[in-house]
């Protein structure tokens, strides 16, 4: 598969599952092979991974009765094959993506500048783990990193904005507690199912989609991760703004994510995330249209001549705001919302958003946001704390109330939350990372012995700051001690602004643009554009012989 990235290899796999002899690619012909006809796979020197149909033919000089196999015309895995499979291991970092590649975006990026007419526009949309990684990487603030990243991408690749991330963390963090309330409560429509499995990490939930879907499946929060929330936001309000009344206006934007790992070029690929037009229904458009992890990122800078982002040029760019965007789509929809000052999302209704993009705060202004919590999202952290304030009536709760118990290892947690009055137990969540401890947590919940009301669950060990996409230690250094120094980077307060989810600009100027809108209640309009489902994924008799 030429045109790969060359940071797409395959890599020590350390605490991920290994491989099994299944894969489900269909051959050229479009059967899949099974019975005494199975594929053999390769890998090429170039990394990628071939699937060739291994077809009988006679021996001119031999009894007719045997056979040798010989190869026929390789055949290409995709995404979405490797979607379905449930041999290949889950870690995605050893499945070579070609349509999520550097390669991609630059021809997409040159067909916006060649060919005008096509209304195409690139954006970009940066995890805050990959940005710590870059920051840590150049020697740089994070909020620095951040602006000079976008004055790169706008000014020197023509991309139209680069986005943060976090913002659409805070939907996917409010909606996700909701939904734990909800099950808490016994109040969900999909039952009671407890503990509820945090679902950002999309390694953990391809595992249990292939491997235990039937046990596990229920357990899992249908929420959409920060990835596909920030996919959803940009096509439905920005797409629009930018390209009016054209037909099909999703398609226009292009959407690239840089992310910590390789499985976020999986999820992307997912069907559920693959929505049909009304109109038209041979014709697609995905939440996310490419996602290149902060490795490629560097590779990228690297090509362009960048090899010290602080080095290279002065000028930085403001912040690209997409609570602006919602905000202008809600002030159009409904001008009384010009009434909620608060939340300084004040516009004139007759400013069209430029390109680069609209109402962007002021440079001295402009700050990154945080939820706080851990460097994996946070999840844990805010559910419990809307929990107890929803379900048990406390604002707060103080280090008497809240025990916390590391295990055999910080990758796997323990917090409990105790009555100030009767100290006895309220909530029992978990942070578990890895697959070691995530096999142990599906034992527990398959023999009905977890205790756990709420778990956050990555596939990483140490979660995502060291995803397989990040950029790896320099000589000298072990990777825990480069993984100390990002938590401490992530942590740092200087240029972040760190405040509850539920004060997110974002987050209030969606619940004015959902009311705003009649044709669906706010209920079912959140349903549609922020939860998902999940899938069995069963295997095919093709099986791949090595690696």
């Amino acid at each position: 598969m030429a045109g790969f990235s060359g940071a797409v290899r395959l890599t020590e796999l350390n605490d991920f599952i290994t491989p099994a002899p299944a894969c489900v690619v269909m051959e050229a012909n479009g059967a899949a092979s099974s019975g005494t006809d199975h594929a053999q796979g390769e890998r090429t020197d170039a990394g990628s991974i071939q699937i060739h149909e291994l077809k009988k033919h006679k021996r001119p000089d031999t009894d007719s009765a045997r056979t040798v196999p010989q190869r026929s015309e390789a055949v290409k895995i995709s995404l979405h094959d490797c979607l379905a499979c449930s041999g290949c291991i889950t870690s995605a970092e050893t499945v070579l993506l070609e349509q999520q590649s550097v390669a991609q975006l630059v021809q997409k990026l040159q067909e916006q500048r060649e060919q005008p007419q096509n209304q195409l526009r690139v954006v970009a949309s940066i995890s805050p783990q990959s940005l710590v990684a870059l920051a840590h990487f150049f020697n740089l603030p994070r909020l620095q990193t951040m602006r000079k990243l976008g004055h790169f991408f706008k000014s020197h690749l023509g991309m139209q904005g680069l986005f943060d991330v976090s913002e659409a963390r805070d939907v996917s963090l409010v909606v996700a507690a909701e939904e734990f309330v909800q099950r808490l409560q016994g109040s969900s429509s999909a039952g009671i199912a407890l503990p509820m499995l945090a679902s950002a990490c999309p390694g953990w939930v391809c595992y249990a989609e292939k491997t235990h879907a039937s046990y596990i499946l229920p357990y899992i929060s249908t929420t959409k991760s920060p990835q596909q929330i920030m996919g959803t936001l940009l096509k439905r309000y920005l797409a629009p703004q930018l390209f009016g009344g054209t037909p099909h206006v999703e398609n226009c934007l292009y959407h690239v994510t840089i992310m910590p790992c390789y499985d976020k070029k999986l999820e992307a690929s997912r069907d559920d995330f693959r929505h049909t037009y009304a109109d038209d229904s041979s014709k697609t458009w995905e939440e996310v249209d490419c996602v290149l992890t902060t490795v490629e990122i560097v590779e990228l800078l690297r090509s362009n001549g960048v090899t010290n982002l602080g080095d290279w040029n002065g000028e930085v760019s403001s912040l690209d705001s997409l609570a602006s965007l919602v905000a202008q789509d809600a002030l159009c929809k409904s001008p009384s919302a010009a009434s909620h000052e608060a939340d300084g999302d004040e516009m004139d209704v007759d400013d069209k958003p430029q390109i680069g993009l609209a109402a962007e705060q002021p440079a001295e202004q402009s700050v990154l946001t945080s939820a706080g919590g851990s460097s994996s999202g946070g999840y844990l952290e805010y559910v419990m704390a809307r929990a107890a304030q929803c379900v048990f009536e406390m604002d707060s709760f103080s280090e008497g109330q809240l025990k916390v118990t590391q295990k055999r290892s910080s990758d796997h947690t323990e917090y409990t939350l105790e009555s100030p009055i009767t100290g006895n137990r309220l909530l029992h969540c978990a942070r578990v990372y890895g697959f070691r401890n995530i096999q142990n947590l599906v034992r527990k919940i398959k023999m009905g012995k977890c205790e756990y009301h709420f778990v956050e669950v990555m596939a990483c060990p140490s979660g995502c700051l060291n995803g397989g996409g990040q950029l790896k230690p320099p000589e000298g250094q072990t990777v825990s001690q480069l993984i100390e120094e990002l938590e401490v980077l992530y942590h740092r307060e200087d240029s972040v602004w760190i405040r509850s989810p539920q004060e997110a600009r974002l987050v209030k100027g969606l619940e004015r643009a959902l009311a705003a809108t009649t044709t669906s209640t706010q209920e079912e309009q959140v349903r549609a554009l922020f939860h998902t489902q999940y899938h069995h994924r069963t295997s095919s008799n093709a099986t791949i012989s090595s690696w």
